[in-house]
């Protein structure tokens, strides 16, 4: 009875294993997907994708429509701010000096404003220190010169930091000028 009792067992696992191969198939693909609930924030900061596909991927963020970056133009920054003209960006550091004559007094020398400013390229960068009213810069082909500074306050008015807000005047020269 053992030797029917194993032919017996050995037959079923046998048929068991022929039906599964056979008779089942490659089910994984009849069977629904179930993608988690996450989501993915776009590269715009507004708009959120979900999850999708056989794959459970990412959907596709929709594209993001930049407005273009000018190539001259003019730009207005306060202390510790950076802006963007054609490829070069502007960052004022600091004011390293005002000594402008206050609105209220009568001096013998107007003074001047100077601000350190670093200007930078994707292959340079520099730094520097520039005065309002004073001659160019020229940078990697680009021309820059303050245009705008703050006006004078009276002698009894402190300014703080927000109160320097520079105007730059920044011109790609198109002959190819030489950086100084």
């Amino acid at each position: 009875m053992s030797k029917r009792y194993i032919l017996v067992v050995v037959t079923a696992v046998v048929g068991i294993t022929i039906a599964a191969f056979v008779g089942f198939g490659d089910s994984t693909s009849e069977r629904p997907i179930a993608c988690t609930m996450e989501a993915k924030i776009c590269p715009d900061g507004i708009t959120a994708v979900g999850r999708t596909g056989p794959n459970c991927e990412f959907a596709v963020c929709p594209a993001v429509s930049q407005a273009p970056t000018p190539d001259n133009g003019q730009v207005v920054l306060g202390l510790g701010e950076t802006g963007k003209v054609g490829d070069m960006t502007i960052k004022v550091n600091s004011v390293v000096s005002d000594s402008r004559c206050p609105a209220d007094v009568q001096c013998i020398w107007a003074g001047e404003l100077k601000v350190n400013i670093t200007l930078a390229t994707a292959s340079k960068s520099e730094t520097k220190d520039m005065t309002v009213g004073k001659e160019a810069f020229v940078f990697e082909g680009h021309t820059v010169t303050i245009t705008d500074a703050p006006a004078v306050p009276n002698s009894s008015v402190k300014v703080g930091r927000d109160y320097y807000r520079i105007g730059f005047n920044v011109v790609v020269n198109q002959s190819g000028a030489i950086s100084l």
